[in-house]
């Protein structure tokens, strides 16, 4: 099975405004993005401001035609849910909707970018919103281990600094600061547009260039951004902060999308820690019970170095430990025989880039992401092409090559009562009506089937959450849900993760307020034996005790982790003043004495 190629097409406006338009009539709806490639990497003498995610903010505070109340009125009013975000190389705008609607999202998101009024009395007081967002990053420890991580890999690179800015940085900006960075930056050579779903072509380009008209090509002024050099020697940082458990991770400086090994790099991330079935999950959480998670991921993006990590929560007494298992399994990577897992792994991303087909903005982020890095609207096929070509061999270099000593940065955020000492070492198909069936044993089934993409997806909901539980065991029905994948009467806990891994498909048990959702997605052929599995757990789990006891741990872990979040403690304390000590006012996570 392979990737489609796409049906999209590029246009260049006469103005010099890239436009991508992919066309798909299957349903009346409607995905508009506007990709200003200018990001806090961009900044240049204002670097560690965060100027570009001030500008984001600021774009919706009115344009030519409309002041800022206008512009949500006129979005909501045409059913359209839009918003912004900005990262290190680009700031992204979009407005998703009714397709029936889209000459008003288009109008609007041109205007924003290219238009933006910056009305003067809104300038402090949006400051003031991004200085409590940049107050909130420093009391989350995820935000705040991110940081630790990326300014210690990274030596010179800008994406050392942080998107949002620095505050003693952010405070210096002024409203001329944030006008001269948008005539520089926003400019007609430096976005584009990627629009997907219901509408003509020949319409849509007529459309834009009539409200592209009285825009006019401006000069794009260059940024220059810091390179990094390859890294010579491991670097090690640890910082202290108020969380229950050390949150540790092994960054690895790997090369850029551009190098051949970047392919054999992103499938080894995802052997390693990519799913239940992942060696890193396998051999150190479930195995040993060594940490409360763990996985791997790649960053590889075009020109820069990227990086190649393994990350974990753990308790702090058995850091050091955790981190010479990590390193000793990597150094099993170079004798392994991979045969299997890259099967397994290969399928587990075609899955992925289908299901961000099956939306319209998923489509045209796809569509824009590929030509953002890579300027060919058909990379996510090439490079589907490109890990399906990546042999054992290819696996076995790129550990020997890129996962050395030297190339090794280690970082630990550690419960303040941790000691300080650093760790060391297309096809177009119409969507069929839902159908409800009613099975002899009372079982109630929903269908609807979309040929669209050969993929399936599952959900059983069962009536069981907060109103089934009492005080004495709140939590109850998150710990099951957590038990139920560790395995049936016929199939172990790692052998139902290999076959799903195997397939390409994933599943996970949550419980809300109301239901407990047993959720799986797969790939159409692999539909009946996902079922199978299903059913399994759901009618023989046997929930062994060992996993009882580290589930029933790692839970608690987490409680004490939200017990540091101001918004978690806010939403513990109004649950119970609203609803008293039953039903809506319990945690779904429980506390510590009911678990």
């Amino acid at each position: 099975m392979q990737f489609p190629t796409t049906r999209a097409s590029v246009h260049v406006l006469k103005n010099g405004l890239t436009v991508i338009l992919d066309t798909d009539h299957t349903a009346p709806v409607i995905s508009t993005q506007a990709w200003v490639e200018t990001g806090s990497v961009h900044e240049g003498k204002h670097l560690g401001a965060g100027i570009s995610h001030l500008l984001e903010h600021m774009v919706f505070k009115g344009t030519e035609s409309y002041d800022g109340p206008e512009l949500s009125d006129t979005v909501q009013a045409a059913g359209g849910e839009w918003n912004a975000y900005t990262t290190f190389d680009r700031t992204v705008y979009y407005i998703d909707g009714p397709a029936e609607s889209a000459e008003t999202f288009l109008k609007v998101l041109t205007e924003m970018v290219f238009k933006p009024s910056f009305p003067i009395e809104e300038f402090e007081k949006e400051k003031d919103v991004i200085r409590r967002e940049i107050d909130m990053g420093l009391d989350d420890p995820d935000d705040q281990n991110g940081r630790l991580l990326y300014s210690t890999a990274f030596a010179h690179d800008a994406r050392r600094q942080p998107v949002i800015g620095h505050k003693e940085l952010f405070d210096q900006l002024t409203h001329d600061d944030m006008v001269d960075y948008h005539r520089q930056r926003y400019t007609t050579e430096n976005t584009f547009l990627s629009i997907s779903g219901d509408f003509d072509k020949g319409e849509m380009l007529s459309f834009l260039e009539e409200i592209n008209s009285n825009i006019t090509r401006s000069f794009t002024y260059p940024a220059t951004v810091p390179m990094e050099p390859e890294q010579q020697g491991q670097r090690h940082r640890s910082n202290r902060f108020a969380i229950p458990a050390s949150k540790l991770t092994l960054a690895w400086q790997v090369p850029s999308l551009e190098h051949t090994d970047a392919p054999a790099l992103d499938l080894l991330a995802t052997i390693l820690g990519a799913g239940r079935s992942s060696r890193l999950y396998q051999n150190i959480r479930e195995k040993r019970g060594l940490c409360h998670h763990i996985g791997a991921w790649s960053m590889i993006g075009p020109e820069s170095h990227g990086l190649f990590a393994v990350s974990a929560i753990v308790d702090s007494d058995k850091r050091d430990e955790l981190r010479d298992v990590i390193l000793d399994e990597i150094g099993k990577l170079v004798d392994s025989d991979f045969a299997e897992e890259i099967q397994k792994a290969t399928r587990m991303a075609l899955v992925s880039q289908f299901r961000t087909l099956t939306t319209a903005s998923g489509r045209a982020s796809d569509l824009a992401s590929n030509w953002h890095e890579t300027r060919n609207l058909n990379f996510t096929k090439d490079y589907m092409d490109l890990l399906s070509a990546v042999t054992p061999d290819d696996l076995k270099r790129v550990a020997h090559h890129h996962l050395t000593s030297s190339k090794l940065t280690i970082t630990s955020l550690d419960p303040e009562t941790t000691d300080e000492s650093s760790p060391t070492k297309e096809a177009a198909s119409t969507r069929g009506t839902l159908t409800t069936h009613t099975l002899p044993n009372g079982l109630t089934i929903v269908t609807q089937r979309d040929t669209r993409l050969p993929t399936v997806s599952i959900t059983i909901a069962t009536l069981a959450g907060l109103p089934s539980e009492t005080l004495e065991n709140s939590g109850i029905n998150s710990l099951l849900g957590k038990l139920i994948p560790k395995g049936t009467s016929t199939r172990s806990a790692e052998e139902i993760a290999t076959t799903m891994d195997t397939m390409g498909a994933n599943f996970g048990v949550s419980c809300g307020n109301n239901t407990t959702l047993t959720s799986a997605s797969c790939l159409s052929p692999d539909l009946d034996p996902t079922l199978e599995i299903l059913a399994d757990l759901f009618q023989n789990p046997t929930l062994p005790e060992d996993a009882l006891d580290r589930e029933r741990e790692a839970m608690i872990a987490g409680l004490r982790e939200q017990a540091e979040d101001p918004l978690s403690v806010a939403f513990k304390k109004l649950r119970p003043s609203l609803f008293g000590q039953q039903r809506y006012g319990l945690n779904a996570s429980g506390t510590e004495e009911s678990l």
